[in-house]
């Protein structure tokens, strides 16, 4: 029951009393926004190893990468764009980093796949203190932006020119840079 009460208050179940069709526990029709909730708590407080969590996220990212050079409609193409632009025009890290979350986000909902993009959400989400913090400990966060700003650029340029292997490679490489 209370592992009921919890995925309720998530979103992510819904539960009503009485009889007939509309009564009982049902899993919502839209969970994405209880779904990545749920998502971002468990990552946040299962202690994962950071590794294990950067694999994940690589291999997600990877795979939306891919499917979008492949699928992504001019709107969704607009969303990627806005992100890099957002990006770009960030005066602080934590804005950049905000921007960088969005660009990602958007690359995975342009894949198509909605799991996919509640899941980078979620391990996006759950990063967001550990790239802060190792923005902060470079002695030149400003050339890190920029340095991640062109590899922004060359992915985008990648999913533009329908690419996927360049894409995914990309996306890895630039995942390499954020942790190093």
């Amino acid at each position: 029951r209370e592992a009921i009460r919890i995925l309720e208050s998530q979103g992510a179940l819904q539960s009503q009393v009485g009889s007939g069709r509309s009564a009982g526990t049902r899993v919502t029709a839209l969970p994405s926004e209880g779904l990545t909730r749920l998502l971002r708590m468990h990552i946040g407080l299962s202690n994962f190893p950071l590794d294990d969590v950067t694999e994940a996220r690589i291999a997600l990212e990877r795979a939306s990468a891919m499917l979008a050079a492949q699928q992504a409609e001019e709107s969704q193409l607009a969303q990627i764009d806005q992100a890099l632009e957002a990006m770009e025009n960030s005066p602080t890290v934590e804005e950049f980093n905000d921007a960088d979350t969005a660009f990602h986000v958007a690359i995975a909902e342009a894949a198509g796949n909605r799991l996919v993009a509640d899941l980078t959400t979620s391990i996006r989400s759950s990063l967001k203190q550990t790239i802060l913090e190792a923005f902060h400990s470079h002695q030149a966060p400003s050339e890190v932006q920029l340095t991640l700003q062109e590899q922004h650029h060359r992915i985008h340029a990648a999913i533009r020119e329908q690419d996927p292997q360049r894409s995914a490679e990309l996306v890895e490489e630039l995942s390499l840079i954020h942790i190093s």
